[in-house]
Protein backbone atom coordinates (compact mmCIF):
# COMPACT_ATOMS: atom_id res chain seq x y z
CA UNK A 1 0.00 0.00 0.00
CA UNK A 2 1.56 3.48 -1.15
CA UNK A 3 0.13 5.68 1.11
CA UNK A 4 -0.44 6.82 5.50
CA UNK A 5 -3.12 5.94 7.13
CA UNK A 6 -3.87 8.16 10.19
CA UNK A 7 -5.37 5.90 13.25
CA UNK A 8 -7.16 6.83 16.61
CA UNK A 9 -6.54 4.40 19.61
CA UNK A 10 -9.43 3.97 20.64
CA UNK A 11 -10.91 3.03 17.42
CA UNK A 12 -10.53 -0.22 14.56
CA UNK A 13 -10.96 1.68 11.94
CA UNK A 14 -8.36 4.06 10.62
CA UNK A 15 -9.50 7.83 10.05
CA UNK A 16 -7.63 9.05 7.65
CA UNK A 17 -5.76 8.43 4.11
CA UNK A 18 -3.50 10.30 2.41
CA UNK A 19 -1.41 8.19 -0.95
CA UNK A 20 1.79 8.40 -1.38
CA UNK A 21 1.77 7.05 -4.80
CA UNK A 22 4.26 6.33 -6.86
CA UNK A 23 6.49 6.01 -3.54
CA UNK A 24 6.51 3.65 -0.30
CA UNK A 25 5.99 5.29 2.81
CA UNK A 26 9.30 4.74 4.97
CA UNK A 27 8.68 6.66 7.88
CA UNK A 28 6.28 9.17 9.47
CA UNK A 29 7.10 11.59 12.25
CA UNK A 30 4.56 14.25 14.39
CA UNK A 31 5.87 17.85 14.66
CA UNK A 32 6.84 19.04 17.69
CA UNK A 33 5.83 22.02 17.09
CA UNK A 34 2.48 21.92 15.02
CA UNK A 35 -0.31 19.59 15.89
CA UNK A 36 -1.41 17.64 13.29
CA UNK A 37 1.28 18.30 11.26
CA UNK A 38 3.60 15.56 9.91
CA UNK A 39 6.22 14.63 7.72
CA UNK A 40 6.05 11.49 5.88
CA UNK A 41 9.19 9.58 4.35
CA UNK A 42 9.00 7.94 1.24
CA UNK A 43 11.18 6.39 -1.44
CA UNK A 44 10.31 4.53 -5.11
CA UNK A 45 10.84 1.33 -5.75
CA UNK A 46 11.19 0.19 -2.01
CA UNK A 47 14.11 2.32 -2.34
CA UNK A 48 16.13 0.34 -4.43
CA UNK A 49 16.49 2.77 -6.89
CA UNK A 50 14.81 5.77 -8.19
CA UNK A 51 13.88 9.29 -6.87
CA UNK A 52 12.21 9.77 -3.05
CA UNK A 53 9.86 12.18 -1.35
CA UNK A 54 9.34 14.32 1.73
CA UNK A 55 5.58 15.18 2.66
CA UNK A 56 4.31 17.41 4.75
CA UNK A 57 0.70 16.98 5.52
CA UNK A 58 -1.82 18.76 8.06
CA UNK A 59 -4.93 17.58 9.55
CA UNK A 60 -7.21 20.14 9.15
CA UNK A 61 -11.24 19.84 9.24
CA UNK A 62 -10.86 15.35 9.39
CA UNK A 63 -8.70 15.89 6.08
CA UNK A 64 -4.86 15.76 5.15
CA UNK A 65 -3.90 18.66 3.56
CA UNK A 66 -0.71 18.76 1.83
CA UNK A 67 1.02 21.49 2.48
CA UNK A 68 4.60 21.05 0.45
CA UNK A 69 6.37 17.91 -1.00
CA UNK A 70 10.37 17.88 -1.36
CA UNK A 71 11.59 15.91 -3.94
CA UNK A 72 14.94 14.24 -3.94
CA UNK A 73 17.53 11.83 -6.70
CA UNK A 74 17.78 8.90 -3.68
CA UNK A 75 15.07 7.70 -1.99
CA UNK A 76 13.85 8.73 1.52
CA UNK A 77 13.73 6.48 4.62
CA UNK A 78 13.86 8.91 7.36
CA UNK A 79 12.74 12.08 8.30
CA UNK A 80 13.41 14.19 11.48
CA UNK A 81 12.35 17.45 12.75
CA UNK A 82 14.21 20.26 14.48
CA UNK A 83 13.48 21.23 17.86
CA UNK A 84 14.41 24.58 17.61
CA UNK A 85 13.19 25.76 14.07
CA UNK A 86 9.27 24.73 13.24
CA UNK A 87 9.95 24.55 9.45
CA UNK A 88 13.09 22.84 9.48
CA UNK A 89 13.32 18.62 8.35
CA UNK A 90 16.27 17.05 8.13
CA UNK A 91 15.56 13.97 5.17
CA UNK A 92 18.01 10.80 5.03
CA UNK A 93 18.39 10.08 1.50
CA UNK A 94 20.45 7.82 -0.61
CA UNK A 95 24.04 8.50 1.47
CA UNK A 96 23.86 11.61 3.24
CA UNK A 97 21.21 13.98 4.96
CA UNK A 98 19.66 17.15 3.52
CA UNK A 99 18.17 20.16 5.86
CA UNK A 100 15.02 21.44 4.23
CA UNK A 101 13.03 24.75 5.24
CA UNK A 102 9.27 23.29 4.32
CA UNK A 103 7.80 26.34 4.28
CA UNK A 104 10.13 27.47 1.47
CA UNK A 105 9.45 24.31 -1.22
CA UNK A 106 12.71 25.11 -2.66
CA UNK A 107 14.92 26.11 0.52
CA UNK A 108 17.76 23.48 0.79
CA UNK A 109 19.57 25.17 4.12
CA UNK A 110 22.41 22.13 4.58
CA UNK A 111 23.90 18.99 3.38
CA UNK A 112 25.48 16.38 5.66
CA UNK A 113 28.00 14.10 3.50
CA UNK A 114 29.94 11.72 4.98
CA UNK A 115 28.56 8.01 5.23
CA UNK A 116 29.51 5.99 2.13
CA UNK A 117 25.92 4.20 2.02
CA UNK A 118 22.51 4.87 2.66
CA UNK A 119 21.47 6.91 5.94
CA UNK A 120 18.81 4.67 7.17
CA UNK A 121 17.95 6.91 10.41
CA UNK A 122 18.40 10.18 11.66
CA UNK A 123 17.37 11.44 15.03
CA UNK A 124 17.48 15.07 16.78
CA UNK A 125 18.68 15.58 20.45
CA UNK A 126 15.39 16.34 22.14
CA UNK A 127 17.64 17.21 25.07
CA UNK A 128 19.95 19.79 24.35
CA UNK A 129 18.11 20.68 20.97
CA UNK A 130 21.19 21.14 19.18
CA UNK A 131 22.85 17.93 17.23
CA UNK A 132 21.83 14.83 15.74
CA UNK A 133 23.03 11.25 15.08
CA UNK A 134 22.57 9.22 11.96
CA UNK A 135 23.13 5.91 10.84
CA UNK A 136 23.95 4.35 7.92
CA UNK A 137 23.97 1.14 6.19
CA UNK A 138 27.99 1.58 5.86
CA UNK A 139 27.89 0.65 9.34
CA UNK A 140 28.79 3.91 10.95
CA UNK A 141 27.09 6.11 13.22
CA UNK A 142 27.69 10.08 12.79
CA UNK A 143 27.18 13.14 15.41
CA UNK A 144 26.07 16.44 13.78
CA UNK A 145 25.98 20.34 14.79
CA UNK A 146 23.19 22.22 12.23
CA UNK A 147 25.45 24.87 12.11
CA UNK A 148 28.74 22.33 10.14
CA UNK A 149 29.04 20.31 7.65
CA UNK A 150 31.47 18.29 8.86
CA UNK A 151 30.41 15.63 11.65
CA UNK A 152 31.23 16.15 15.28
CA UNK A 153 32.02 12.41 15.38
CA UNK A 154 31.65 9.18 13.81
CA UNK A 155 31.27 5.76 15.53
CA UNK A 156 32.19 2.56 13.97
CA UNK A 157 32.27 -0.35 15.85
CA UNK A 158 29.20 -1.95 14.19
CA UNK A 159 30.16 -4.90 12.22
CA UNK A 160 27.12 -4.55 10.17
CA UNK A 161 24.89 -1.97 8.63
CA UNK A 162 23.13 0.48 11.38
CA UNK A 163 19.23 0.68 10.79
CA UNK A 164 18.62 3.28 14.02
CA UNK A 165 20.12 5.18 16.45
CA UNK A 166 18.30 6.77 19.17
CA UNK A 167 18.84 9.51 21.57
CA UNK A 168 18.52 8.66 25.04
CA UNK A 169 15.74 10.80 26.47
CA UNK A 170 16.82 11.03 30.12
CA UNK A 171 20.44 11.94 29.04
CA UNK A 172 21.73 14.42 26.81
CA UNK A 173 25.13 12.52 26.02
CA UNK A 174 23.62 8.59 25.60
CA UNK A 175 22.37 7.60 22.41
CA UNK A 176 21.55 3.31 21.11
CA UNK A 177 22.36 2.02 18.18
CA UNK A 178 21.33 -1.48 16.49
CA UNK A 179 22.85 -3.35 13.64
CA UNK A 180 22.83 -6.32 11.32
CA UNK A 181 25.59 -7.50 13.41
CA UNK A 182 22.86 -8.56 15.92
CA UNK A 183 24.39 -6.28 18.53
CA UNK A 184 22.49 -3.42 20.34
CA UNK A 185 25.41 -0.75 21.66
CA UNK A 186 24.97 2.18 23.97
CA UNK A 187 27.40 5.07 22.93
CA UNK A 188 28.07 8.25 25.01
CA UNK A 189 29.06 10.90 22.51
CA UNK A 190 32.10 12.13 24.56
CA UNK A 191 33.82 9.05 23.96
CA UNK A 192 34.11 7.45 20.41
CA UNK A 193 33.69 3.67 22.07
CA UNK A 194 30.53 1.93 23.12
CA UNK A 195 29.89 1.77 26.85
CA UNK A 196 28.00 -1.14 26.20
CA UNK A 197 27.86 -4.00 23.86
CA UNK A 198 24.98 -7.27 23.73
CA UNK A 199 23.95 -9.67 21.23
CA UNK A 200 20.45 -9.14 21.57
CA UNK A 201 18.63 -11.11 18.98
CA UNK A 202 19.86 -14.17 16.67
CA UNK A 203 19.35 -12.03 13.62
CA UNK A 204 19.45 -8.52 11.96
CA UNK A 205 18.40 -6.10 14.36
CA UNK A 206 15.96 -2.99 12.53
CA UNK A 207 14.84 -0.92 15.34
CA UNK A 208 15.20 0.38 19.06
CA UNK A 209 13.35 2.62 21.29
CA UNK A 210 13.88 4.45 24.85
CA UNK A 211 11.03 4.16 27.45
CA UNK A 212 10.99 7.62 28.66
CA UNK A 213 9.68 6.87 32.21
CA UNK A 214 11.91 4.21 32.64
CA UNK A 215 15.38 4.93 32.62
CA UNK A 216 17.98 2.32 31.35
CA UNK A 217 14.71 0.42 29.36
CA UNK A 218 15.50 -0.21 25.52
CA UNK A 219 13.10 -1.84 23.65
CA UNK A 220 14.70 -3.65 20.07
CA UNK A 221 13.01 -5.29 17.17
CA UNK A 222 14.80 -7.95 15.31
CA UNK A 223 14.52 -10.02 11.94
CA UNK A 224 13.49 -12.82 14.01
CA UNK A 225 10.28 -11.65 14.42
CA UNK A 226 10.60 -10.90 18.17
CA UNK A 227 10.41 -7.45 20.05
CA UNK A 228 12.35 -7.54 23.36
CA UNK A 229 12.31 -5.34 26.64
CA UNK A 230 15.73 -4.71 28.03
CA UNK A 231 17.11 -3.13 31.24
CA UNK A 232 20.50 -2.51 30.57
CA UNK A 233 21.31 -1.39 34.23
CA UNK A 234 22.39 -5.14 34.88
CA UNK A 235 25.12 -6.94 34.41
CA UNK A 236 24.63 -9.18 32.23
CA UNK A 237 21.98 -7.61 30.05
CA UNK A 238 19.18 -9.99 29.82
CA UNK A 239 15.34 -9.50 28.39
CA UNK A 240 12.64 -8.42 30.48
CA UNK A 241 9.88 -8.95 28.15
CA UNK A 242 10.13 -10.48 24.80
CA UNK A 243 6.96 -10.33 22.30
CA UNK A 244 6.47 -12.44 19.69
CA UNK A 245 3.02 -12.01 17.75
CA UNK A 246 4.72 -11.05 14.64
CA UNK A 247 4.58 -13.60 11.62
CA UNK A 248 7.66 -11.75 9.25
CA UNK A 249 10.40 -9.29 10.38
CA UNK A 250 9.85 -6.01 12.66
CA UNK A 251 10.51 -3.07 11.31
CA UNK A 252 9.72 -0.59 13.64
CA UNK A 253 8.96 -0.64 17.32
CA UNK A 254 8.33 2.82 19.71
CA UNK A 255 7.59 3.39 23.18
CA UNK A 256 4.40 4.75 23.76
CA UNK A 257 5.09 8.84 25.06
CA UNK A 258 2.11 8.88 27.22
CA UNK A 259 2.46 5.01 28.84
CA UNK A 260 4.82 3.67 30.56
CA UNK A 261 3.62 -0.40 29.46
CA UNK A 262 2.71 0.69 25.82
CA UNK A 263 4.76 -0.46 23.32
CA UNK A 264 4.39 -0.47 19.48
CA UNK A 265 5.26 -2.61 16.35
CA UNK A 266 5.31 -3.25 12.82
CA UNK A 267 6.17 -5.92 10.48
Amino acid sequence: YMGGIFWRARMQKPQLFFRTTPFHGYSVKFSPHVGGALAVASAQNFGVQGQGRVHILAIVENQFRPLASYTTEDGVFDVAWSEVFPNHVFIATGDKVLLWNAGDRNAQLGVFAEHTQEVYGVDWNIKTKDTFITASWDGSIKWWSPNQQTSLRTFSEHAGSVYQAKWAPHDAHTFASVSGDRTLKVWDVRTERAVLTFAAHPLDILSCDWNKYRPGTIVSASVDKTVKVWDIRGAPVRPLKEFTGHSLAVRRVVCSPHNADIVASTS
